[in-house]
């Protein structure tokens, strides 16, 4: 307290060192929402100088403090057009909802923001494809009985090792591909086709009594 109050009509803006360093990388295209230890593609003319990507909770000040600030840091991979991030699939690390994808090239420079939603994709579905089936219930027996597996591997209830909880989960989940439509012959063609596949040698003669 104390003293008179002296209103202050003067304002800077700051701008980092290394938004000085050159031209800023761009992102041409990336998806709406991504699923927990989904890889996912993000398109840039950029990528061959593309060395990290940051993902940044969007700012809730009040009082001065942001009760959400986050931030993860996410590896790239260089792939022919853009470049390859796999979000991480422990949600604790990143919780659902909304976030700003900044990739940022070898000089610490970063693009601008665009915005990607993290969520829970279809509970079983190991290799994003929208089912579960066969090709999930592969993938975590092949992983059967080891630890530090992720979510994407089979780890579906969070306790290692991968074991019988999570192929309960999975196959709880269960939901394959619909079958195509199959015609089924007459049954004169059946006769016809064993007919000549037994004349090839291919099917054994069977004699009948």
């Amino acid at each position: 307290g104390g003293g008179p109050f002296v209103q202050n009509y003067d304002a800077e803006i700051y701008e980092p060192a290394y938004m000085h360093n050159g031209p800023r990388p761009t992102i041409t295209d990336v998806p709406d929402s991504v699923s927990y230890g989904e890889t996912f593609f993000v398109q840039t003319p950029d990528a061959a100088n593309i060395d990290r990507a940051l993902m940044v909770v969007p700012g809730a000040a009040t009082h001065a403090q942001n009760w959400s600030q986050r931030a993860n840091r996410l590896d790239v991979t260089q792939v022919a057009g853009g470049v390859e991030i796999t979000l991480p699939s422990n949600s604790n690390e990143a919780p659902p909802g909304d976030y700003m994808l900044f990739i940022i090239d070898n000089n610490g420079i970063p693009s601008v923001a665009e915005f990607v939603r993290a969520e829970f994709g279809l509970t079983g579905d190991l290799n994003f494809d929208g089912f579960v089936d066969g090709l999930d219930l592969g993938i975590l027996l092949g992983n059967w009985g080891q630890s530090g597996i992720p979510l994407s591997g089979g780890e579906l209830d969070g306790t290692p090792p991968v074991d019988g909880l999570d192929l309960g989960i999975l196959l709880g989940a269960w939901n394959p591909p619909p079958l195509a439509a199959v015609t089924v012959p007459e049954p004169s063609l059946v006769v016809m086709l064993l007919g000549a596949l037994s004349a090839l040698g291919i099917l054994p003669a069977r004699r009948w009594r």
